[in-house]
Formats: C-alpha cells, structure tokens, sequence
C-alpha cells in the first residue's frame, strides 16, 4: 500500500486537471456562497447584495468555462489532495471582499472568512453587534458548510463518479465509488434534518428567528459563532442555550451514526464506543467544570450546575459558546476547558479535536498493558471493560439473544 502511494504521488499535477474538476468545485462554491446572496435579498441589504452577487457570477462563470475543459477522467492522489487544499484556501480569500463591506478592513475579513469555513471560531473583533444581518448569518453559513465539508458538499451536488473515487480514497471497485456519493447525499440530508429541527425548536422556545438560523448553523457545525459579543448570554432564555447546546452535542456525533441509527434503532448509539465515550469524556468534564467554578471562581453551586454544563460540552463538542467571561475564569478552569476541546467529539462528526476513538485506543492499549502486567486492581480492569467492551445486553432489542 505504501509504495502504491509513492508512485501515485510520483508524477506532477496536471494543470488542465486541476483547472476541469476545480471548475467543478467553483460551481459548488457559487451554488453555496448564493445562499448569503438570496439572504442578503431577503433582508433588503442591497449593497451587501451586489457584493457577493458579484462574487457568485465571477466564480460561477469561472467555474461553468473551467468545467468544460477536456482533460483526462483519472485523478491522482497529488491532484485530489491540491483540490481539496485549494477550496479552503479560494474560499476565505473569495469572501473576505464582501466581509468588508460590513465595515472591516482585509485582514479581519480574511481572518473571519478563514476562522469560519474552518469551524475554528475565533474572531478579531471586539464587538459584533449591530453590523448587518447578512455578515452574521455569512459568518454562521460558512461554519455550516465548513462543518460538512465542502468536499463533501461537492461529491453530494455534482462532483462526478471519477473524481469521488480519488476524493475520498476509494480505489477500483465501481460499487464503492457509487456508495460513497450515495453515503454523502445521505450525511447532507442527516445535516439538513438536524438544522431544520434546531431551528423549529428555538422558533418554538420563542427566539428572534436570525438569532436560531445562526445558533443553529453555527451550533450543528460546532463552530461558535453568535451575533451577540457575549455569545450565549445573549439568549436570555435557559431553554433556549440548552437547545443550543444540545444542538452541538448532535452535531459531535458522527453524522453517518444517525442513518444506522433510522435503519437498526436507538440501541446503535448506545452499541459505539465513541459515542459511549463521548459521553464519559464530557461528563467528566462537566464533573470537573462544576466543581472548580465553585472551587475557584467563586460561583455558587447552583450557578456553577448551569453554566458549568454549558461551559463543559460546548468546549467538549468544541463549540466554543460560553454564558460567562471565559477570560476571567481561573486558570485552572481554562485549562480544563482546553483540555476538552483538545479531546473533541467523534469521528465523522463536526467537531475538531484529536477525536475520542483516538484516546479510546490509547486506553485499549493501556487495559492491556495493565492486564499484561498483572498489577490491575477489578476495579481499574472493570472500568476499562465497561467502557471498551460494554455487556452484551446494551445495545440489544428486548427478546434479542446473543
């Protein structure tokens, strides 16, 4: 496999390759970056509206002509990893000239344009309230597709079956290749669905509808973004930050979880092992959280259960939301909430993070040098099993047998 791989990347790209299956990706781009155009429209932000209807007819004329290119149907890895890069790279700098129209200068327009089709969310502006209602929702419709994938979004929309094999890393098998864009247009549904019912849920609880469009965008792509400075204290409503939340744990779960899920049942979460750690790892984040709000600044218990919650599975989802100054938190606390957002949610999933099945593994190797070396107590081998083995009741069916 590996001296597969050398060769592969042995030959050059081809620019007439790049510029075919690129053109591709710029007609998806233009499809996407329409959404904040029709938005724009919408709430009658004309100027902001010649900006990015600019941006969509340059890129889409662009990628129409490109597209048309006669070119070879083979992609080669090098080629596919440069396209990939490139996206994540045109995109930001694309919109960082319409960001500016809502009074940034470049480079906070660039950074807000990286920072969000990332799903990093962090911001170089002190403030963010009241600038126009197109740069909020642009800021939360770029942690949205960033969340997916554009990548994804471009073999579910139009990529061709050529170009999935290689994207993806599929070799040779023709069943494959058409599962994997079957599979893709599967997690853009699984997103929509997740999208369209937390925004019904904060309608519901009574929420500005700006205020759930962008939560909810920013929140199932754990991106973090909020059109209030003070993030979700800007939600005055318990309810409403909780939903928001939940939102973000949903969106922590691995997207494909959920199609398993519809066809086997609920018991296929309880059946992962990343999920089961997901919700052992942010557990005990909130355990921790809790106690050192209290412990160290100087909350009071009851105060210290709200936020701590929030505080810990918007970090271990790697959101980023917040209901308090997180700048003067205890050092100790921050280091906490680092730590969980350094562990993330699951494979699959959009949230950042090393992922938990890479420190599920990590303990697997552990149980078995702890068993190896026969120094482990039944307690420490029982947690391990529980966590990595779980009994065979969970996840079965009532009347299912082994």
């Amino acid at each position: 496999m590996a001296s597969q791989q050398v060769v592969s990347l042995h030959f050059a790209v081809r620019p007439v390759v790049l510029f075919k299956y690129g053109g591709q990706l710029l007609l998806v781009f233009a499809i996407l970056t329409g959404v904040i155009l029709l938005f724009a429209l919408l709430v009658g932000e004309y100027r902001l509206a010649v900006n990015f209807g600019t941006v969509v007819a340059g890129t889409g004329m662009a990628g129409y002509f490109l597209q048309r290119l006669k070119a070879p149907r083979n992609l080669q890895d090098n080629e596919s990893l440069v396209l990939s890069a490139a996206i994540f790279v045109l995109a930001p700098l694309l919109l960082a000239f319409p960001l500016q129209q809502s009074g940034l200068p470049f480079a906070d327009a660039l950074f807000e344009a990286v920072s969000g089709i990332t799903t990093t969310g962090l911001t170089t502006l002190a403030e963010v309230e009241n600038r126009p209602k197109t740069f909020y929702f642009s800021r939360a419709w770029l942690q949205w597709i960033g969340g997916l994938g554009i990548v994804v979004l471009s073999v579910a929309l139009l990529l061709p079956r050529t170009a999935t094999l290689h994207l993806f890393e599929v070799r040779d098998r023709d069943d494959l290749v058409t599962g994997t864009k079957s599979y893709a247009r599967i997690v853009l549904k699984i997103y929509l669905l997740l999208t369209g019912a937390g925004i019904a849920a904060l309608l519901l609880l009574g929420i500005d509808w700006l205020d759930a469009v962008t939560h909810v965008l920013a929140g199932i792509s754990t991106g973090g973004f909020s059109p209030h400075d003070n993030s979700l204290a800007g939600l005055t409503a318990w309810p409403a930050r909780t939903t928001v939340m939940v939102i973000c744990c949903l969106g922590a779960v691995s997207l494909g979880l959920y199609y398993h899920a519809l066809q086997k049942g609920w018991h296929t979460f309880a059946a992962n092992a990343e999920v089961r750690g997901l919700c052992v790892a942010g557990g005990a984040t909130a355990l921790l959280t809790i106690l050192f709000l209290v412990l160290l600044d100087g909350f009071s218990p009851p105060e210290a259960l709200r936020h701590g919650l929030l505080l810990a599975f918007s970090a271990q989802t790697t959101a980023g939301f917040s209901t308090v100054t997180v700048a003067d938190l205890a050092p100790g606390t921050k280091l906490l909430l680092m730590l969980a957002m350094l562990t993330g949610g699951n494979l699959g999933s959009t949230a950042g993070g090393i992922k938990i099945i890479r420190l599920l593994i990590v303990f697997k190797l552990l149980r078995l040098a702890i068993l190896h070396s026969g120094m482990a107590s039944g307690l420490e081998i029982f947690a391990f099993l529980v966590l990595l083995y779980p009994p065979t009741w969970i996840g079965k069916k009532r009347g299912e047998t082994s």
